[in-house]
């Protein structure tokens, strides 16, 4: 069996999914180390954490299962301003900011992601923030675009929300000036091709994606934007798109585009078992739109899905 080359997520947010939690916090965090090593001797572990738990013990136990890197969350450096965000003691936060610097000590790769909020903190506080984990050698900077839900309070979106363009073009800035790695989410800048070999293909695709997706698609495909009814708000990434948005989506797509052969869906928002983050399974969809569906990632790889 050909060997895992690549680096092993043991705790992740992935682009437009849900926290897997804190991985640091589970009981037998060592004993799991000490199995994947076993087999995996050489690749990067890589852990995203909120920095709760990272103490200069910790942290040297956890460098014994070098190469690690760990991507820690800091909105701010601010100790005030980040008790309040995360609703936790000011005692508490400072911990958190003042580890940052060990990480390198103990020849741990450091990379770091922040949720900016530009009218809580303004720009400069968020530049202040990316200085100091780039003086702390950050080799990488992941900038979430702040969501929120139906569900969330208008004072909350007041303070949360961020301009979407605005962001992007901040990102493009600091691309410019800073040698760490930086990404952002949903990176409205970045091309999406994805081959497709059908002819008369329906791609279901998320908000956040269709407009690049159409921009790069042939004319022999259709395309149609999946607005996100589950979570609503400002949402429009792939990964959190439920089965019934894309039925309720597939509907008016197959009215509009009566030629379709076969429905293509995104892959971002199913598990290894074809299930959204409600668990339902993405076989609904075929039964409910009676049509040959599959679903295509970005390579164009293909896993279809049993018409009944």
């Amino acid at each position: 069996m050909k060997q895992h080359q690549s680096s092993i997520n043991l705790s992740s947010i992935l682009p437009g999914r849900l926290p897997e939690g804190e991985a640091f916090l589970h009981p037998d965090f060592f004993e799991i180390l000490e199995i994947i090593r076993k087999k995996y001797p050489s690749n990067t572990l890589n852990i995203y954490t909120n920095g709760s738990t990272l103490s200069k013990n910790f942290l040297k136990k956890l460098s014994n299962y070098n190469p690690i890197k760990i991507v820690v969350s800091l909105h701010t450096t601010n100790a005030q301003k980040l008790a309040f965000l995360c609703n936790r003691p000011l005692s508490f936060v400072k911990k958190i900011i003042e580890s940052i610097p060990w990480i390198n000590n103990f020849k741990i790769e450091l990379a770091g992601a922040l949720l900016p909020f530009p009218k809580l903190l303004g720009w400069e506080d968020i530049e202040e923030t990316i200085q100091y984990l780039l003086s702390n050698n950050a080799k990488e900077l992941i900038l979430h675009h702040p969501g929120y839900t139906k569900k969330t309070p208008k004072e909350i979106i007041n303070i949360i929300d961020c301009d979407l363009d605005e962001l992007t073009e901040f990102t493009c800035k600091l691309r410019k000036k800073c040698q760490a790695k930086v990404h952002i989410y949903p990176d409205m800048k970045a091309s999406i091709e994805i081959p497709i070999k059908f002819k008369n293909a329906l791609l279901l695709t998320s908000e956040a994606a269709y407009s690049r997706l159409k921009e790069n698609g042939s004319n022999s495909h259709y395309f149609y934007a999946v607005k996100n009814n589950s979570f609503g708000g400002n949402v429009t990434v792939g990964g959190l798109l439920m089965v019934n948005d894309f039925i309720e989506a597939g509907k008016k797509a197959l009215k509009k585009f009566p030629k379709t052969e076969i429905i293509l869906l995104p892959s971002a928002p199913f598990d290894a078992f074809r299930r959204d983050l409600l668990y339902t399974p993405a076989q609904k969809i075929v039964d409910k739109l009676k049509k040959n569906t599959a679903i295509i990632n970005n390579k164009g790889e293909i896993i279809s899905l049993c018409q009944h």
